[in-house]
C-alpha cells in the first residue's frame, strides 16, 4: 500500500517550456500595380480560349440550345442594326430641318436690314407726311428736368 500512496503523490513530469517561434519583420503591402491595357487584354484572350473547353458550352454544344442561343445572339444584332437604321434616318431629318431653318434666318435677316435702311426709311416717312429739313435748318437742344416736368402736365392735360 505504500508504493501506491508514494505513486499517486509523484509530482507530474516536468514539460518544457514552450518556445516562441521567432517574429519576422513586418512585410510591406506590394506596391499597387497599376494595369495595363496587355494584361487585361491577354486574360481576356485566354478566358476566350478556355471557353470551348467549358461543360456548359460542351453541353449546350451537344443540345438544341444551342440553336436557341444562336437565335437570340442573331436577334441581338438584328436590333442592334434596326436602333442605329433609325437614329440616323433621325439624324438625317434633324439636319434637314437644321438647314431649312438657317435659310430661313438668312431671307429674314436680309428682309430685316431692308426694313430699317435709310432709303426705306425715308419712303416709309413721306407716306406719313414727314419731310426732310435742310441740313441748316437742323439744331441740337438740351433739357432740364423742368422741361419734363413741363412735357409732363401738358399730357396730362391732354389726358394721355
Amino acid at each position: 500500500m505504500a508504493a501506491r500512496a508514494s505513486a499517486a503523490v509523484l509530482p507530474a513530469p516536468a514539460t518544457s517550456p514552450t518556445r516562441r517561434r521567432p517574429t519576422a519583420p513586418a512585410r510591406r503591402p506590394a506596391p499597387a500595380r497599376k494595369r495595363r491595357s496587355g494584361d487585361i487584354a491577354s486574360r481576356t484572350v485566354g478566358a476566350v480560349r478556355r471557353m470551348p473547353e467549358s461543360p456548359a458550352i460542351r453541353g449546350m454544344a451537344r443540345s438544341r440550345i444551342w440553336i436557341g442561343v444562336i437565335g437570340a445572339l442573331l436577334a441581338g444584332i438584328v436590333a442592334v442594326n434596326v436602333v442605329t437604321v433609325s437614329l440616323g434616318a433621325g439624324l438625317s431629318q434633324t439636319q434637314t430641318e437644321i438647314q431649312k431653318l438657317e435659310r430661313q434666318n438668312t431671307i429674314l435677316r436680309s428682309q430685316a436690314i431692308n426694313a430699317v435702311s435709310i432709303p426705306t426709311v425715308q419712303t416709309e416717312a413721306g407716306k406719313a407726311g414727314m419731310v426732310n429739313p435742310p441740313t441748316d435748318e437742323i439744331n441740337f437742344t438740351t433739357h432740364s428736368p423742368e422741361h419734363f416736368a413741363a412735357a409732363a402736365r401738358r399730357l396730362a392735360a391732354q389726358g394721355g
